[in-house]
């Protein structure tokens, strides 16, 4: 029996706030852990904004790591490892691909046993990434895919033994999706009780293709003129989807609301949501959607298909289908008990099977099993 804790490292590129999904997953893990049993601290490559309005509840450091490829990165790699050593971390566990690749090498030189965490379907893959991947992987102890079909992607693009990989699907707060909603937003986005709200949560970028939303709801509004469209998140697209939504005809009912802190009480006012990316590991807005108990709309994507299953708890639509995701839309909109049967399901598969406590306590066994200590 230990006497003391096991002291557990987090180490990540940088932390942007709680604006990400991996940066959220990593607070919940923080605030759930079992502190008479595991002692954590984070160690970031990169200075932040983000990280100092955190209020993270362990002790931080920052390794002003900027340039991989540099003697200055191999020399403060170096010094993490003594760190390690020195501080007797028995495990680090890595997020993001700079840290995934830079960081195993040196972590197992400190005697520490290695995680690297896999959250998307590797769209940030070059062939020289990947190349390295499959090298560092050799110095991983465990890798956590936090779906099926980021697990069996890694298996197969990484050429990872499947007795490496883990499953640990996101886990959620459900006193969050208990917020009350915005009422504030419609009032001053001038959109009245009445008019359904279509929504989404994403950040403006390509992948993500609001686009295709845009068109879709161009359809929709044909049907139900009085409907709106509210996009919660920032990026480099917003220009050119307020240029598309104007050539569409539907710029007065598209409301663009830039980054919102907690988009629950955004949610919370929709009649159906929509997510209508074309790569998701497993979607944290998917996943909030359906805790507040909202129709919910997405591609199948990644771990898309492991939250709804089509027709039950939401609806399953191809990428670019534009003509598919429109009249999903417009069956949500015109049958409101199908709307609430889908949203009541929704909210049961994530009370189920994506709680907060249950994704801490299995990354808690995790790390037991790799230290042999008891939870």
């Amino acid at each position: 029996m230990r006497s003391r804790p096991i002291k557990i490292m987090y180490l990540i590129d940088q932390l942007d706030g709680a604006r990400g999904g991996t940066e959220s997953q990593l607070l919940q893990l923080l605030r759930r852990l079992d502190t008479s049993t595991f002692e954590p601290s984070v160690a970031v490559f990169r200075e932040s904004d983000g990280l100092r309005q955190l209020h993270l509840p362990c002790p931080v450091s920052v390794g002003k790591i900027r340039k991989l490829l540099s003697l200055d990165a191999l020399a403060k790699l170096w010094q993490l490892s003594c760190t390690i050593r020195r501080a007797g971390v028995s495990v680090v566990h890595i997020f993001f691909p700079d840290a995934s690749i830079a960081a195993p090498l040196f972590c197992k030189l400190g005697g520490a046993r290695v995680i690297v965490s896999k959250r998307d379907m590797g769209f940030w893959y070059t062939g020289a990434r990947l190349a390295a991947l499959r090298v560092i992987n050799l110095f991983v102890d465990r890798i956590v895919a936090n779906s099926a079909a980021v697990r069996d992607h890694v298996a197969r693009r990484e050429w990872v033994s499947t007795k490496k990989l883990n499953v640990i699907p996101n886990g959620h707060d459900e006193d969050r999706f208990r917020t009350c909603s915005s009422v504030n937003m419609r009032k001053f986005l001038g959109i009245a009780e009445e008019e359904p709200i279509v929504g989404m949560v994403a950040n403006l970028r390509p992948w993500k293709n609001h686009a295709h939303l845009l068109e879709a709801f161009a359809r929709v509004s044909e049907q139900y003129p009085s409907a709106h469209l509210v996009l919660a998140g920032e990026g480099d697209q917003e220009k050119v989807l307020r240029k598309l939504a104007r050539t569409l005809g539907i710029a007065g009912r598209t409301h663009f609301l830039g980054f919102v802190p907690d988009p629950i009480p955004v949610i919370q006012e929709c009649a159906v949501c929509v997510l209508c990316s074309e790569s998701e590991g497993l979607s944290n807005a998917v996943l909030e959607y359906m805790g507040c108990g909202k129709p919910t709309i997405s591609t199948d994507v990644g771990g898309n298909r492991e939250l709804i299953s089509d027709r039950v708890n939401g609806y399953l639509v191809e990428v670019g289908d534009v003509g598919s995701l429109a009249d999903r839309l417009i069956r949500v909109l015109s049958d409101p008990a199908l709307a609430a049967r889908l949203g009541d399901n929704a909210r049961c598969r994530v009370t189920e099977y994506f709680s907060g406590t249950k994704m801490a306590q299995s990354y808690m066994d995790l790390y037991a099993e790799l230290t042999h200590a008891t939870t």
